[in-house]
């Protein structure tokens, strides 16, 4: 992780007229990430500050990093005509913001230390100090940690004012409650659209919860949970539950809701869970929620606008599984005929580099050897002249996006292979090898990179396979080991 001040800005643009420097003061243990960037600009003590020297910055490092903004209050910037610039800035490269005053308190300038100010050009004091660096921890855990795939949310007193089963009526009760509500309802409708999934966790009567949004204008709306466990079982019962549903570990669940008796009993059931509580304080929620950056990302691609429809979509396969007899079958042919499956291929230029990247990211279970990468180094694996080819996939039950992609070296060996989830059991990865198999002319030895991990078991089983579906057609298949 790397902490750059204005001055920074100004080196990085060889600017050499420089008078205040502290940086070397605000550096955090910078050999650990070069992936995450924090650009930290104090206005009332570093007033030397160009928005091109920002934006050049933001330019170079945009495809390849994690970009955090720490700075003052944005109207503090009205001051020099900049504050407008900055939030465009912050809109346009998906900046995650962070205020000065939420870190160190509103009037932290008449706490500074004076000394440090004149003797090394470093204003803040010790307690201030500290609670920057915990802020770069905070920062630096979050960016360890998976990303946050589902929100699992409390009903009563978290998504409206009240206890649903102790009112005499329903109807209007949303508009009573405090504005807090409408901003959280709104906070994750957007999460909901940037392709994290919604759950609904209550212990209520699910015909009450639907009475509910029937009866309510509310920003979220019944459809945008995939998922509602409307019941009086443990609520770690009904996460784990929905982990099975949605085969997704709960490690990238985060569960939301106002009581400590639950939010304790579902990180005793199920370790690694994240969990906020929801408070009706927006100071509290603009620090839990808004400037979170747990909730930062990037990229938003056409599949995470689609997420919770290719999820339904998938139940709704799932469901026809369960109602048809389908012949043993261990290669999933007639699945593959059975849901009338096409397929689309693209290479090279022609695919979704941002895509292809937040998949590198993401996908865990069918991903040969781990490989994270990003659209740049995408972008420089072909201009070295390997090969990267996509598949589309789509059926009579709808559109599943991009859901793989291949990528071949300069020796015509499978350099790395990645299949999401969503996708695998339907015989869509033997079809897509063959094509990328027929395109690069390969004939009968194919040499495939594997990397061992503790979630790609999928994919070392798939290999298994392909050894015996690859028998049948005379190819040799060499499984090169890596670390």
């Amino acid at each position: 992780m790397e902490v750059y001040s204005n001055l920074s800005l100004q080196i990085l643009n060889n600017n050499k007229d420089i008078k205040y420097y502290y940086d070397e003061y605000l550096s955090f243990n910078n050999s650990i990430s070069n992936k995450i960037k924090i650009i930290h600009i104090d206005y009332y003590f570093k007033p030397i500050f160009e928005i091109k020297l920002l934006k050049h910055f933001l330019e170079k490092f945009k495809d390849s990093s994690e970009l955090y903004l720490i700075t003052n209050n944005l109207n503090n910037f009205q001051v020099i005509n900049q504050g407008n610039l900055l939030l465009n800035l912050i809109q346009s490269y998906k900046l995650t913001y962070i205020s000065l005053e939420s870190v160190l308190g509103t009037s932290y300038m008449e706490d500074c230390s004076i000394k440090n100010l004149k003797e090394f050009q470093f204003p803040y004091n010790y307690i201030q100090q500290k609670k920057l660096k915990d802020l770069y921890n905070k920062i630096y855990a979050n960016n360890k940690l998976p990303k946050i795939k589902v929100i699992c949310v409390d009903f009563d007193n978290t998504l409206f004012e009240g206890v649903i089963g102790e009112l005499d009526s329903i109807d209007d009760v949303f508009k009573n409650s405090a504005p807090i509500f409408y901003i959280f309802h709104q906070f994750l409708k957007k999460i909901k659209q940037s392709g994290v999934l919604l759950c609904l966790v209550t212990k209520n009567n699910q015909s009450e919860i639907e009475l509910f949004f029937k009866k309510n204008k509310t920003p979220l709306k019944l459809e945008d949970f995939i998922i509602i466990e409307s019941n009086w079982d443990k609520k770690s019962i009904n996460i784990d539950k929905i982990s099975n549903q949605l085969n997704l570990d709960t490690n990238t669940f985060l569960f939301i809701d106002d009581s400590d008796f639950e939010l304790e009993e579902v990180r005793s059931n199920i370790p690694g869970i994240r969990t906020i509580k929801f408070i009706k304080d927006f100071k509290y929620f603009k620090e839990q929620f808004l400037n979170n950056s747990l909730f930062n990302k990037k990229n938003i691609t056409a599949e995470d606008l689609n997420k919770t429809s290719l999820y339904k979509e998938e139940f709704k396969r799932k469901s026809q599984f369960k109602k048809t007899n389908l012949i043993d079958d261990k290669f999933n042919l007639d699945l593959f005929k059975l849901l009338k499956i096409e397929l689309d291929f693209k290479i090279n230029n022609d695919i979704d580099l941002e895509r292809v990247s937040q998949m590198s990211e993401k996908t865990n279970q069918f991903n040969l050897n781990k490989l994270e990468l990003t659209k740049e180094d995408l972008l420089k694996l072909i201009k070295q002249g390997y090969n990267i080819y996509t598949c589309n996939s789509k059926d009579k039950y709808g559109d599943y996006g991009v859901i793989g992609y291949m990528i071949f070296n300069k020796s015509n060996q499978i350099f790395n292979y990645v299949i999401s989830c969503r996708a695998l059991s339907r015989h869509i990865e033997f079809k897509f090898l063959d094509y990328c198999i027929k395109k690069q002319k390969i004939k009968n030895d194919l040499t495939i990179f594997f990397k061992k991990t503790k979630r790609n078991q999928p994919a070392n089983l798939f290999l298994n396979l392909l050894k015996e579906y690859y028998g049948e057609k005379n190819k040799i298949i060499r499984i090169k080991n890596v670390n």
